[in-house]
């Protein structure tokens, strides 16, 4: 609420907007009151009311906005309105600031692998002990002692002298420990790394209870609201633990959010989910910072209504349903009339008088949703509650909607009679199969879609054999062909003393390069050997440091991501595998098709149910199924890919996690519509509703030599369209012919490539540790800035055009730039030019077939260009139809529905720069190889125009 220039009240926001359409569609004006107490309203023990409920009782005012919840003490005084709000509360407060743990560096590892590193160390003491030989002159408890404390020094990666160990069996124990202890060792610094990556933030605040047991947190809350008239009257309960906390100076009421309270910590607010939303955004804006979280427990859910006066007619006239009795859709078209015009003109004909059409649906989201309101009346939402809007108002018809008892889509009974919906029109939407066709009619596709199969996640696995995936096996075989070479040469080089036996030599030559490779110091001996043993060895240290620290990184990489196993990834895994028990909806077009098929993956799945492998579930069922015997391993659901999106993002949103995923083979592929009566006229009245044309050349229009136009322009320009969506960008030679309606998006055009593969650099070591490097780094900075300010100077848009004159540029319609980017593109010799909207949705679509962002935009974006749609020249339409599209993006629908439909849009648009690298080391990569890009793909769009 805000103030105007002449003080009255002003109330914006979403209960404002409710306000100014009552008020325009029961044409009254209005003046807003506020309660001198700012509350909602609570009873007094003396039986008045303060607030905003007190002024409805004593008449100050004839309706309250709130929105208000609904209780049993104000039902007594006031009047609700239908509830327009399903709320619930949840607690906000601030986080802390980032934690060091000083035991942190124990979380590596788990407790077990601790305890099983201390045995092992006892063990390989207690065994080098007993088996190797203790020297003469050396005290038993000296011997001891010395032989624990290298056994520690080996586990840090230390060097040790081998004389703690005297004879091959004692070596041969130290040895191993050495083996096992550097192993250990490289796993708890990679992991160590990963935890340090990332600060803990702590958020101790998630549940009621948490904020219960923690004394040193207040709460504040909003004094007279329902809350706390509900739970002032409970006697038990962690609600009523909260009400109590008043006796201990722990709950306050604040009328508003109480943001300078919070922001020192120590305090908590107990508000709607929506409030919180709001305020932690306001001061994000504010601040740039997200210094608050919000519980992750959510209760007391309730529905908000507006209150009026007791027994006021105002609330008739606001809740007022139109029930009025109206003939049936059948008794409407027996008349000749009626029916000869729907069937002449299908594309334009509404009914004179408006008929009761019988739809029938199943709940079915993201499609559907069907809900009985509080007078049992079903209503329809989501995608398919539009289309029945929008067909309602078009055709002039009003609609009830029912149910059937099986609440499936229909299968044909032995006797040749059908299960499932009976009325006018049933909503699906329906995959069409010939034995429905026979007695149905199906309406035009409304959406294509296929079989995904959802399972559950592994849990993170820990691989015993891990420590050797960072290098390849030709990497491994490598090493100790050249270990073994480099022991030979050492062999052949250096000079054996005459007190140790050949084989005591070789086994010590071994060990000590086995100690360089490992990183550890090596013996004097060798060191200040002759010229040709420090030859040999200095060049087995350069070529082991640099593996030692490509494996190191690599391993730390590998560890920074554990391994989650999705083991069903195609129809065939799922069928091999007898332990997995399928999910699946009963009577569907899969079924049926699956049925009666002889041979193939399809008709395996079919017969796995005469084998107690398939349940046959209701879709409403499925969210209940993924949180229960899916969620244990030992089920998996087959729904449409756009259902299995919509239940992880619903269970995404429940838990914070993704703990399902979908395989990457779909099946099944089908269309859906909308179905009615065979024979019934309605059916392509409804066709025509959303039926589009599209230009044979596929394209938006050029002009010929001629002076006439190709593609929608050329449409619109010879009668055959009357507007064309597009949307278009603006150009003069358009504007001759077409008029354009507003704006209502901008966008710039971005270079869309493949990324290079992850490099690995075996000499990026050496780069911190020179200056030279920095200089030439520097040097080559400047000579690129002068390039591209020459470049700038000369025109880049206009050598980019030339570049089609060398054959480097090819022209292709944009419905083949997902099949380009997956081939051509992803070869890394060509790149897509196209909007940065296009670019986004073309990385969100194979990510979402792929799981991998291997493509990504350029930084610089060039070619901003407005977008609209065009009309007939002249047409009175479009200016009706632009102040339409005003509406649209002031309200930001538009906006809104472009983003809803590209899925994952952030994921590969907002990647990281740096990316960890999961492919092993191998002598493939060991050297960058750089392949220059060839060609760059452009659309026939304005673009092109321009740079002409």
């Amino acid at each position: 609420m805000t103030r105007g220039t002449d003080n009255r009240i002003v109330v914006t926001g979403a209960m404002g907007n409710v306000l100014q359409v009552l008020a325009q569609t029961l044409n009254f004006t209005y003046n807003i009151v506020i309660p001198e107490d700012g509350g909602w309203g609570s009873r007094r023990p003396n039986g008045s009311w303060t607030g905003m409920v007190g002024q409805l009782i004593r008449k100050e005012a004839d309706l309250a906005l709130g929105p208000f919840g609904v209780t049993v003490s104000r039902a007594e005084v006031i009047d609700y309105t239908l509830s327009f709000l399903m709320g619930d509360y949840t607690l906000l407060s601030r986080k802390g600031p980032p934690e060091i743990d000083p035991w942190g560096f124990l979380f590596p590892l788990t407790e077990t692998v601790w305890g099983a590193v201390a045995a092992a160390l006892m063990v390989a003491w207690l065994a080098t002990t007993l088996v190797g030989r203790r020297p003469r002159y050396v005290s038993v408890l000296g011997w001891v002692g010395g032989v624990f404390l290298q056994h520690v020094r080996a586990f840090f990666n230390q060097g040790i002298a081998w004389k703690a160990a005297y004879g091959r069996a004692g070596q041969t124990v130290l040895g191993s420990w050495i083996v096992m202890a550097a192993v250990v060792f490289w796993s708890y610094t990679g992991n160590l790394t990963s935890l340090l990556a990332v600060r803990h933030i702590p958020q101790p605040i998630q549940t009621l209870r948490d904020l219960l047991d923690n004394p040193g947190v207040t709460l504040y809350i909003s004094a007279n609201t329902l809350i706390i008239d509900t739970i002032s009257r409970m006697e038990d309960g962690e609600l009523r633990e909260m009400y109590d906390l008043r006796n201990v100076d722990r709950l306050k009421y604040h009328p508003l959010f109480p943001v300078a309270k919070m922001r020192y910590g120590g305090e908590s607010s107990l508000y709607t989910t929506l409030t919180h939303d709001m305020e932690i955004a306001s001061y994000f804006q504010k601040t740039k910072r997200c210094d608050f979280y919000k519980s992750r427990g959510l209760f007391t859910t309730n529905s908000h209504c507006m209150i009026t006066q007791k027994k006021s007619p105002l609330m008739k006239t606001i809740n007022y349903r139109e029930h009025r009795m109206v003939q049936s859709l059948q008794e409407i078209l027996d008349d000749p009339e009626v029916l000869q015009g729907l069937k002449l003109n299908p594309a334009s004909f509404r009914f004179p008088i408006s008929p009761l059409v019988v739809a029938s649906a199943v709940h079915w989201p993201p499609h559907i949703m069907v809900t009985p309101g509080t007078d049992g009346v079903l209503t329809l939402s989501l995608a398919m509650g539009n289309v029945m809007q929008v067909l309602s108002q078009t055709l002039n018809f009003t609609y009830s909607v029912i149910t059937p008892e099986d609440q499936s889509w229909g299968s044909e009974r032995p006797n040749g009679s059908w299960t499932g919906m009976k009325a006018d029109i049933a909503l699906g939407p329906f995959g069409i199969k010939l034995s429905r066709s026979r007695v149905v009619d199906f309406t035009e596709s409304l959406y294509f879609d296929d079989r995904a199969i959802l399972a559950k996640k592994g849990e993170p696995e820990i691989d015993p054999w891990g420590f050797l995936y960072p290098l390849t096996d030709s990497v491994w075989a490598a090493l100790a062909g050249v270990l073994a070479v480099v022991c030979l040469m050492l062999g052949i080089v250096s000079r054996r003393p005459k007190v140790v036996t050949l084989l005591d030599w070789s086994i010590e030559l071994l060990l000590e390069n086995m100690r360089v490779f490992l990183n550890q110091d090596v013996k004097d001996s060798l060191m200040l050997g002759s010229l040709k043993v420090r030859t040999v060895l200095g060049s087995w240290m350069v070529g082991a440091a640099v593996v030692y620290w490509g494996y190191s990184g690599n391993l730390t990489s590998l560890l920074a991501v554990r391994h989650i196993p999705q083991p069903i990834q195609t129809l065939r895994d799922l069928i091999d595998d007898p332990t997995i028990t399928i999910i699946m909806k009963p009577n569907t077009i899969v079924t049926d098709t699956i049925s009666k098929m002889k041979t193939g993956e399809l008709r395996e799945l079919h017969e796995l149910q005469f084998k107690g492998r398939v349940k046959y579930q209701h879709a409403s069922t499925f969210p209940a199924a993924l949180d229960t015997v899916v969620r244990r391993h030992r089920h998996v659901v087959i729904s449409t890919s756009l259902s299995g999106d919509l239940h992880m993002a619903n269970l995404f949103t429940q838990t914070g996690r993704c703990d399902f995923y979908k395989a990457r083979q779909t099946f099944f592929t089908s269309t859906y519509c909308m179905i009615g009566q065979k024979g019934s006229p309605i059916v392509p009245a409804i066709t025509h509703r959303y039926s589009i044309i599209t230009p044979q050349d596929g394209s938006w229009g050029a002009e010929r030599p001629n002076g006439t136009w190709t593609g929608m322009v050329g449409q619109v320009v010879q009668n055959e369209a009357d507007i064309a969506l597009g949307p278009f960008g603006i150009k003069l030679s358009r504007s001759r012919v077409v008029d354009f309606t507003d704006s209502f998006y901008f966008d710039d055009r971005a270079i869309l490539a493949k990324k290079g593969e992850p490099e690995i650099d075996p000499w990026g070591f050496l780069y911190p540790l020179t200056d030279s490097v920095w200089a030439a780094l520097a040097g080559v900075l400047a000579v690129v800035w002068l390039m591209l300010g020459m470049k700038m100077k000369t025109g880049e848009l206009r050598e980019l055009h030339e570049l089609q004159f060398v054959g480097r540029v090819k022209y292709q319609h944009a419905a083949t730039f997902p099949a380009a980017l997956d081939t051509v593109v992803r070869r890394q010799h060509h790149a897509i030019i196209s909007t940065s909207l296009s670019a986004d949705l073309f990385m969100a679509d194979l990510f979402t077939l792929t799981g991998k962002c291997d493509f990504y935009k350029a930084r610089q974006t060039f070619f901003t260009s407005t977008h609209c749609m065009i009309g007939q020249k002249g047409s009175p339409v479009v200016p009706a139809i632009t102040h339409r599209i005003r509406s649209l993006i002031e309200s930001g629908v538009y906006g809104h529905w472009l983003l809803s439909e590209i899925p994952a849009i952030t994921t590969c648009r907002s990647s990281p720069p740096i990316t960890l690298v999961r492919a092993p080391l191998s002598l493939a990569n060991l050297w960058v190889r750089h392949s220059p890009r060839s060609g760059l793909m452009l659309p026939c769009d304005l673009v092109t125009r321009c740079l002409q």
